[in-house]
């Protein structure tokens, strides 16, 4: 018996999970999650509703002048984390963590 046409060649395997790939990256594009993605990977402060405090004219977020929390401790980062520190208003604070739970 003469097997060889029988079955998928690798050539037509590889090309489909090339294809899918290609429609879970587009699918991912247009439907907008990159975003979460992103924010997954690395936390912006102000994307997510902090707000970035120089270091130089403040030690930390919970002075009487900002009367904040400091939300770096749960991963989320100014551009520029040696300038500034992120901090968040209470109730913002208590919205990312429960977003992280």
């Amino acid at each position: 018996m003469n097997k060889k046409g029988q079955g998928l060649s690798l050539s037509v395997i590889i090309i489909a999970i090339l294809a899918i790939l290609v429609l879970v990256v587009l699918a991912v594009i247009f439907t907008g999650k990159t975003g979460q993605i992103t924010t997954k990977i690395e936390k912006g402060c102000i994307e997510n509703g902090g707000q970035c405090v120089d270091r130089d004219e403040y030690i930390s977020c919970d002075e009487p002048a900002l009367n904040m929390v400091d939300v770096e401790r749960m991963g989320y980062k100014c551009a520029n984390p040696d300038q500034y520190m992120c901090c968040a208003s209470e109730a913002i604070a208590a919205s990312l963590r429960t977003r992280e739970q």
